[in-house]
């Protein structure tokens, strides 16, 4: 195949005639660069490059096999398409012999969603090293000689349509997949339509500016390997000009057994529905949502702000209730005959939450309305609901574990505060720097939700993925230890069941009119819209009491 030029529409409206090349007519010397940055594993070449391939499936004797049809790769704003991988990785010998690229001299390609990609590029290469978060969840995966490929889709946390969308001078945007018809076979002897070229010129083209994007504020080798990790380098940086903010973080420290409770009480957004209302289509509804709930809860809530403390023996309800109401709290409840109250419209407890099951368990799309006997890990937080909304016949408190509540420190919340403020002042002025300052700001909650623990993720001799289980008492140890950390993972834990408390009093208020709530709304019918006065009130004075606001937009 030689050079190909054909027409493509862009973002802006115009029409391009857009060049492509085969790995033989490529200009290698056109890249050719001495320029480098450095970490401590190795030094990048300061160069982008991007890849993606497409694919069909076919069912040959009962097994679904995908392979790989078309290729295209981009460096230094010039695409190469080929049809084999023979050809692609003769590509990256070529490259390698201009580039003198190795294990020390590394280049860097990024694919959006390497996930996909590396299930092919695995049987085909010998790897150095690869990181993966889950069984094929790759983020960063190096062959022998000296090619990184990082994924993209984890730096942006975007679809390649959404982040071609937020970069900032992207005209080559995904096209329309509609249109591409992924049902249709193809094979590398299948003639591409201009169209299918243009699609997957767009692909690493795109990408590329998506890269290119990123790296005005950064280099190859220090951009984070996720769009969470921007968010904890700033939050870090703010963190570390407090050094009491690091003792902090020693104080709170969890041990083996806490970690473990912790990990059973941790729960994201309430989200579900009233079963009442279940297969009905509905007109007349109304929706409130909570402004930027997660971050909100950051700023005006309490935290755990000391070492957990074990309370070895409870001895009345009444001295149980008094640690709810004055500590942050972690414990285990065992409930015999639980069951929901009437005129309850989201039922609190997922079924998914408990630990231990009874034999006659109720459930409705996940939620429990009855059990005869069962237990669940909870914060102090959690329980005030429940007992608002199920009534039982026995209770037992075991593992019972507080911590003095506090405000989180001011350099983390002036973290927040940047971000809310850039963000409200940028809304319907300028959208890619909104889109990449609200990004930021939900991006916060996720860096206090990051798990230091993690399991062991290979590939074995058969090619297949394993996953062994890592020694908490030394990944903790490890976490603990490390300069870089500097976040008690509790916080995090906190942060949804303080949002869920909020959505609580907004269905409290809505009550069986209640159709639907996720996270941060509730979806309603027939309630006055000055009910929520009350709240909005109460948002505000907090906001006001703990500098929970930065900036006034159309009062």
């Amino acid at each position: 195949m030689k050079m190909n030029s054909f027409s493509l529409q862009c973002a802006d409206g115009i029409n391009r005639i857009v060049n492509t090349y085969d790995i033989n007519d490529f200009p290698y010397e056109s890249i050719v660069t001495k320029s480098t940055c450095k970490d401590r594993q190795a030094e990048y070449y300061n160069i982008v490059a991007t890849f993606d391939i497409e694919t069909s499936t076919i069912t040959y004797r009962d097994k679904v096999i995908g392979f790989m049809y078309h290729w295209q790769f981009c460096i230094a704003k010039l695409v190469i398409f080929g049809r084999t991988w023979q050809e692609y990785f003769e590509l990256l010998q070529r490259l390698q012999e201009y580039l003198n690229i190795d294990l020390k001299h590394r280049l860097v390609i990024w694919v959006h969603n390497l996930s996909f990609e590396f299930q092919f590029l695995r049987m085909f290469r010998d790897w150095h090293s690869y990181f993966a978060k889950d069984r094929r969840e790759v983020l960063k995966a190096v062959d022998e000689q000296g090619f990184e490929y990082r994924c993209s889709y984890y730096l942006t946390n975007m679809s390649l349509e959404k982040a071609c969308e937020n970069a900032k001078n992207c005209i080559y945007r995904k096209l329309d997949g509609d249109k591409y018809d992924y049902r249709k076979l193809r094979t590398p002897k299948t003639k591409m339509s201009d169209y299918e070229k243009g699609y997957c010129y767009c692909d690493v083209r795109g990408l590329y500016d998506v890269i290119s994007d990123f790296l005005e504020d950064d280099t190859l080798a220090t951009i984070p390997m996720t769009s969470t990790g921007f968010v904890r380098r700033d939050c870090r940086n703010a963190m570390r000009k407090n050094p009491k903010n690091y003792e902090l973080f020693k104080k709170t420290a969890l041990s083996v057994e806490q970690y473990k409770l912790l990990q059973e009480v941790k729960r994201g957004g309430n989200t579900h529905s009233n079963r009442s209302y279940a297969g009905m289509i509905l007109e007349d509804v109304h929706c409130v949502d909570i402004s930027s709930s997660y971050p909100y809860a950051m700023m005006v809530q309490y935290y755990p702000m000391s070492m957990f403390m074990k309370i070895n023996h409870v001895r009345s309800r009444n001295s149980f209730e008094k640690y709810c109401d004055k500590y942050c709290c972690m414990f285990r409840l065992t409930f015999e005959n639980l069951q929901i109250k009437n005129n309850i419209p989201i039922p609190y407890i997922p079924y998914a939450k408990l630990t231990k099951h009874g034999k006659k368990d109720i459930v409705f799309n996940g939620r429990v309305l009855y059990s005869d006997a069962c237990q669940m890990a909870m914060t102090e937080i959690d329980w005030k609901i429940i007992k608002e909304q199920y009534t039982w016949s026995r209770l037992a408190v075991s593992d019972l574990f507080i911590a003095e509540r506090g405000q989180l420190p001011e350099e983390l919340k002036s973290v927040i505060r940047d971000y809310y403020t850039k963000k409200t002042q940028l809304k319907g002025v300028d959208a890619y720097l909104y889109a990449k300052s609200k990004n930021k700001l939900n991006a916060i909650f996720g860096m206090t939700c990051t798990d230091p623990v993690h399991d062991m993720i290979e590939i074995n001799e058969n090619g297949e993925w394993v996953v062994e289980k890592s020694d908490v008492f030394s990944e903790l140890e490890k976490f603990y230890r490390s300069r870089n950390s500097f976040l008690p993972i509790q916080w995090g834990v906190w942060v949804t069941a303080h949002a869920r408390a909020w959505l609580q009093e907004a269905i409290n208020i809505t009550g069986m009119y209640t159709l639907y709530v996720d996270t941060d709304s509730d979806k309603f019918q027939k309630v006055d819209e000055h009910a929520f006065d009350r709240l909005n009130a109460i948002a505000i004075e907090k906001a006001k009491k703990y500098g929970a606001y930065a900036v006034d937009r159309k009062g």
